[in-house]
């Protein structure tokens, strides 16, 4: 009897376990974006465009977070931080590449969540840019 009570007790804390996991992912994905999601806020907030060193900042924070959590909110930051290296960008080449990347961003972050506006609206804006 004390070895099915053990088991029993066992596979909760094993659910327990595994939703700490993902619980931990996503908190660490949202810890990751937070300097990405401030950036581009303080941007728009000043109205005025990213200098380099700010955008590569915001661009690998925003990277480590879709390491940890593939959240459709951090690919449509990915495609705003694309579009901003796009409207820096001297090179035409250089911003036609950012503005694909952009349009890739946007397209994977409507994939999955596809009731969003947000992100078809700037999938389209990017798309009228190219």
């Amino acid at each position: 009897m004390i070895k099915f009570t053990r088991k029993l007790l066992l596979f909760p804390a094993l659910i327990l376990l595994l939703l700490c996991f993902f619980a931990l992912q996503w908190g660490v994905g949202d810890v990751k974006a937070y300097p990405a999601r401030y950036g581009v806020n303080k941007w728009q907030s000043e109205n005025r465009l990213p200098t380099h060193p700010e955008l590569v900042k915001a661009q690998s924070a925003i990277e480590a977070a879709l390491s940890w959590d593939k959240n459709p909110e951090y690919y449509d930051y990915q495609g705003r931080l694309y579009h901003y290296e796009a409207l820096i960008s001297d090179n035409a080449l250089l911003k036609t590449t950012a503005l694909r990347n952009a349009l890739k961003s946007y397209k994977h972050s409507s994939a999955l969540r596809p009731q969003w506006a947000y992100s078809q609206a700037n999938f389209a804006l990017v798309k009228a840019l190219l």
